[in-house]
């Protein structure tokens, strides 16, 4: 998008997509060609790592019955596949994927996204945010 930005509108379907939890899911779900390619460690835990491809449009076929909206988000969905690496510890669990390539079609294929999870089943306090004034509201 030459540094521009870009009105996504409505759409909440492409504030999903780029949802680093939804982003993990479906990478696992779509991932093609899966192979194990080593080892190595996340977090001082050993790993198994493993790559393949995704092909990110083709989430559109899991959001079914989107009607109009399929075309719009369509348009913002890039139609290159990504690389994308898995790091699995010892209990089956994703400790960490790097997806390499774009997955909205304004994006370069520079594009690197890494997500890193950690401290499983450990509670966690959210706090709301602060309460913002909107000018003229």
């Amino acid at each position: 998008s030459d540094g521009e930005w870009m009105e996504l509108g409505q759409v909440g379907e492409i504030q999903t997509l780029i949802n680093p939890d939804f982003l993990v899911l479906q990478a696992v779900k779509l991932v093609q060609d899966a192979k194990i390619t080593g080892g190595g460690k996340v977090d001082g835990e050993d790993t198994t790592i493993v790559e393949g491809e995704v092909d990110f449009s083709g989430l559109l076929d899991r959001f079914g019955g989107m009607g109009a909206e399929a075309d719009q988000v369509r348009d913002f969905i890039s139609d290159k596949p990504v690389l994308v690496t898995f790091w699995i510890d010892e209990e089956d669990r994703i400790r960490e994927v790097e997806i390499i390539g774009p997955i909205l079609s304004t994006e370069t294929d520079d594009v690197v996204r890494v997500v890193t999870l950690s401290e499983f089943n450990e509670p966690v306090e959210i706090e709301a945010p602060e309460a913002v004034s909107t000018p003229g509201a």
